[in-house]
């Protein structure tokens, strides 16, 4: 595990975590359990768009960042 999902890990949160539930679908018959649902098809209606596995009500954007440091340190972000 990521040092960072640790962190996350460590901190409260309220409702309810996919990232808890079985995943094999093995063990998830052996236990009686349903299928995971699938991820849902692309679509172009942004309303639809806004419900994705990151937050409801949640967009797509593209950000561009400019990160400044010392001359002994390296910069890192997500992205290309």
């Amino acid at each position: 595990m990521a040092a960072s999902s640790t962190t996350w890990s460590l901190i409260p949160s309220i409702g309810y975590s996919v990232g808890g539930e079985m995943q094999d679908r093995a063990d998830r018959r052996k236990h009686g359990l349903p299928p995971n649902d699938r991820a849902p098809k692309l679509t172009d209606d942004p309303a639809q768009r806004m419900q994705n596995y990151l937050m409801a009500n949640s967009d797509w954007v593209n950000v561009r960042t400019t990160i400044g440091t010392a001359v002994d340190q390296i910069a890192i972000a997500p992205g290309r």
